[in-house]
Formats: C-alpha cells, sequence, structure tokens
C-alpha cells in the first residue's frame, strides 16, 4: 500500500505541472534555436547572393544545392511558425501571466507570429524561382535575360525574408528576456516570502520557550517584555469578560 501510495505521488498535479512546464521551457529553447538558424542561414544566403553577381558563377556553386538549401529553409520556416504559434498559444493559455502583459508586450508577441508567418510566405513564393535556378544547372540551360531576372527576384525574396526574420528573433530574444527578468523576480519573491516565514516560525517557537539556547540577552530581554505585554493584554481581557459575565448574571 505504501509502494503504491509513492507511485501516485509522483504524479501528483503539482508534480504533473512541473513536469510539464519543464517540457515547455525545452520545447521554447528548441524553437528558439530553430529561429535563431532561420535568421542566421538567411543572412548567410543573402551575403552569398550579394557577393556573387555573375550568373554563371553563381549557378555553378548554388545550383547543385538549390533543391537542398530550399528544403532547409522550407523546414526551419515551417518549424519557426509553429514555435511562434505554440508560444502565443500558451502564453493566451496562462491568463495571469497574459493578463500581466501591457499592451506593448502583446503587440510585439503577436508582431513576431505576423513576421514569421510573412517569412513562411516568401519561402513559398521562392520555391518555383529556385526550381527554375536548379533546372538550369541540372540541364545546361543558356543564362538569357529570362534567368537574369530569376536570379534577381530570387535575392529579392532572400532579402526580404532576412528583413523579417532578424526582425522576429529580435522580438523574440526580447520577450525571452523579459521573460528571465520576470522569473528572476519572482525567485527573489520567493526568497523574501521563506525567509519571513522562517523568521515568523522561530518567533513562533521563542514564544513557546523553544530554541532559547542561542539567542542572546537583549533579544531575551525584548522577548520578556513582548510577553509581559501580552500577558498583561490577556489578563485585562479576562477580567473585561468576568466583568460582563458577573453583571449579565445579577441583571
Amino acid at each position: 500500500f505504501r509502494r503504491g501510495a509513492e507511485s501516485l505521488s509522483e504524479f501528483s498535479p503539482a508534480r504533473l505541472r512541473s513536469m510539464m512546464a519543464n517540457v515547455e521551457y525545452v520545447l521554447e529553447g528548441i524553437f528558439m534555436v530553430g529561429q535563431g538558424l532561420l535568421a542566421g542561414g538567411s543572412l548567410f544566403q543573402l551575403i552569398v547572393a550579394l557577393q556573387i553577381q555573375d550568373p554563371a558563377v553563381l549557378l555553378s556553386i548554388y545550383g547543385p544545392i538549390a533543391g537542398e538549401v530550399r528544403r532547409m529553409f522550407f523546414f526551419l520556416t515551417v518549424f519557426s511558425f509553429v514555435g511562434v504559434c505554440d508560444k502565443i498559444t500558451a502564453e493566451r493559455a496562462q491568463k495571469k501571466n497574459w493578463a500581466d502583459r501591457g499592451a506593448k508586450e502583446r503587440a510585439e508577441l503577436l508582431s513576431f507570429g505576423v513576421l514569421m508567418f510573412v517569412c513562411f510566405v516568401f519561402t513559398l513564393l521562392s520555391w518555383p524561382v529556385v526550381s527554375r535556378i536548379s533546372d538550369a544547372f541540372e540541364y545546361s540551360r543558356p543564362i538569357d535575360s529570362e534567368f537574369v531576372a530569376t536570379l534577381t527576384r530570387w535575392r529579392l525574396y532572400v532579402g526580404l525574408r532576412f528583413v523579417f526574420s532578424a526582425f522576429a528573433w529580435l522580438l523574440i530574444c526580447k520577450d525571452a528576456n523579459r521573460d528571465l527578468l520576470r522569473g528572476r523576480q519572482r525567485f527573489s519573491q520567493v526568497e523574501r516570502c521563506q525567509a519571513n516565514l522562517e523568521a515568523s516560525s522561530m518567533q513562533l517557537e521563542r514564544l513557546g520557550g523553544k530554541g532559547l539556547d542561542g539567542v542572546s540577552e537583549n533579544e531575551l530581554r525584548a522577548l520578556n517584555k513582548t510577553l509581559a505585554t501580552g500577558l498583561e493584554e490577556v489578563q485585562l481581557q479576562l477580567q473585561i469578560r468576568t466583568r460582563n459575565r458577573f453583571g449579565s448574571i445579577s441583571l
């Protein structure tokens, strides 16, 4: 029976809430890593697109890996968008935390979701453009004005995706730092409450005559004065109630 009670205590509501909170923190950290990879990868791709202006050289370098890079950015964009949706849903589910957020913080969090959605849109728009680049390399098609226009459109999509992903990354880092500051403040409040509880319990023990061995003489005098004052108040209340009881009997 004792083993059964211990196993049930492992799945108590408080323990389950703590486990779910830890899982939520881990998932949020994983999503942040994916969002950072999206912004960093977009920056690297933009640098490559702007540094290599010769279409033939760009095609020889980017053409063989265009399809793989496209799939990687599609995964990172979807992963990042799912992460921001999960964060917004989790924040709105915690009504107290959502109410504690100001209008500016709520707007920033919602803007984070909008920015990630725009990144997803640009990833979809660049899909057929990258297909043309990949086909041009695979089938050795000639570089004409149409292909140059395709590269210009691809550079535009890459640049816009980097801008929106960078702004989204800045917003999520700002929100994470804000949550960390709130956590430290709450931890400090918990520590102060624990210190007050310990001081109160110690004072109660002293009032009961326990734990007086390590108390200094001045503290003992102050405790004696407090007890004497309390005793006088108790005796006064007893006298008042005794008089009131005898007075009601005589009436």
